[in-house]
């Protein structure tokens, strides 16, 4: 039997809640926060190994930069007074000169009301960056009051238009999680209260980036980036999209440093962002599509693959995450779906080089019965130190097409793929295969190329000459 080390990984990593300071910006830092597949033939392999008394690693992720906080293009005026441009340095201060004079103090100026009236809007946006709750009650009136009294538009569309900035799609509510503050809770009750009343909260709650860079965004998103988890329960009970997708190319960028690609729904954000807890509020809304693809034709698994890194501190909460899903969704045609280049989780991992995710995958064993059909490894008897185990060959060998063997050792662009080669089942059957087979093909393709090199030599050396 052959001999393996074998490695005990937990299947649930301990519920966390990372915090930090994101970098500053030029104006002020700001807050932040069960069955098998069917139709599909599985092949095991049995190795033998020895127990370890490796104990799990419990080490924190690290904390990321948020990908709001990366800047698409600067703003369009020098001063940072670019209302409508999301996520530029303004998003993260006051947008507005602090000296100005505030709309509810204009409105009893007779003469200067008409002009406080015009800059509604950017009054608005202005109280919800800086929290100002008091303020933004004065200028909620005073709209409740100019819609009434409007007669181009209902009132739904009046609202919505002058709480959504024109050129961008953003809204006064993505404006507040975007300058989270002390206040923020209590300015989001606030819009959502006043949306409720008006009838448009689902339409407000939903309303997505219509600008290129960030397309398809919503304030779940917003929520979801800036870890608010009490924002984001209130957004889901007043019927925020769970399955929205964010589709802009800072989301979905074709260089790793252009943006952060997370898959596109929320779901697949919180789980690439390490936030167990809105992951558990997710997959318990019966609305969240679990399967849902991206336009890469990725699911969540396939993104949490794209987002790990040769960093065992970072792939730690990869595979807590991955394990999560995978447990929660008790659902193994997650790891059988292919993106749209062909490749499942399993074999992305082994393409893109993803070393510590792809001997997590290889090697996961779920002891729990009415989970073990989501196992690749299965303990098959055990004495003392000594074990066998069987491995899901499913994918892996090459009578498979696109097979992760074939992938690793046809793909020369895997800087690592020698190291990829050592880990089991891979290294079990490789030697399998040389012993059963391809050793004699080796002699035989030697045999026949030294025969050659001997013609041709001849040939060569007995060719007659031209002036013979």
């Amino acid at each position: 039997m052959i001999k393996d080390n074998n490695e005990i990984i937990p299947l649930m990593g301990k519920k966390t809640n990372p915090s930090g300071i994101p970098p500053s910006n030029q104006q002020e830092k700001k807050l932040t926060e069960s069955t098998p597949t069917k139709k599909s033939s599985h092949f095991f392999l049995e190795i033998d190994g020895f127990e370890s008394n490796a104990t799990p690693n419990n080490t924190s992720p690290p904390v990321f930069s948020k990908p709001m906080d990366s800047n698409i293009r600067p703003c369009a005026s020098g001063n940072g007074e670019d209302m409508d441009s999301p996520q530029s340095l303004q998003d993260d201060a006051t947008e507005y000169s602090p000296n100005v004079d505030s709309c509810c103090a204009n409105i009893s100026q007779g003469p200067e009301q008409t002009s406080a009236r015009k800059k509604l809007k950017r009054y608005i946006f202005r109280a919800v960056s800086e929290g100002n709750t008091e303020e933004l009650q004065c200028l909620l009136a005073e709209l409740k009051e100019r819609s009434n009294a409007c007669r181009n538009m209902t009132v739904p569309d009046y609202l919505m238009k002058k709480f959504t900035a024109a050129d961008t799609g953003k809204t006064c509510l993505m404006k507040a999680l975007l300058n989270i503050n002390q206040n923020t809770n209590e300015i989001v009750n606030t819009l959502l209260s006043f949306a409720e009343e008006n009838g448009i909260v689902e339409r407000f709650i939903n309303a997505a980036y219509t600008e290129e860079a960030y397309k398809g965004q919503t304030a779940l998103n917003i929520a979801i980036e800036r870890r608010q988890y009490e924002i984001t329960r209130r957004l889901i009970e007043k019927g925020a999209d769970v399955n929205a997708h964010a589709q802009g190319i800072f989301f979905n960028p074709k260089h790793k440093h252009e943006g952060f690609y997370f898959g596109e729904t929320a779901l697949a954000l919180a789980a690439c962002t390490n936030q167990p807890d809105i992951i558990q509020l997710l997959m318990d809304n019966t609305r969240t599509n679990i399967t849902s693809q991206d336009s890469r034709g990725n699911n969540i698994l396939h993104a949490l693959v794209t987002v790990s890194e040769d960093s065992k501190t970072q792939n730690d909460f990869v595979i807590r995450m991955y394990d999560m899903i995978l447990l929660k969704s008790k659902d193994r045609n997650l790891e059988t779906t292919k993106n749209k280049e062909g490749l499942t989780p399993l074999q992305l991992a082994a393409k893109t080089g993803k070393l510590e995710i792809l001997k997590y995958i290889l090697s996961r064993e779920i002891r729990d019965k009415p989970n073990r059909s989501l196992s690749r490894k299965f303990t098959d008897w055990a004495y003392g130190p000594v074990q066998s185990s069987l491995y899901d060959l499913t994918e892996l060998d090459t009578t498979a097409d696109n097979s992760v063997l074939e992938i690793i050792v046809y793909n020369t662009n895997i800087g690592n793929r020698h190291e990829m080669l050592t880990l089991e089942p891979l290294n079990s059957l490789l030697r399998m295969k040389w012993k059963k087979f391809a050793r004699h093909m080796f002699f035989m393709s030697c045999c026949f190329y030294f025969i050659y090199n001997i013609t041709l030599t001849l040939v060569s050396y007995h060719r007659p000459n031209e002036n013979e």
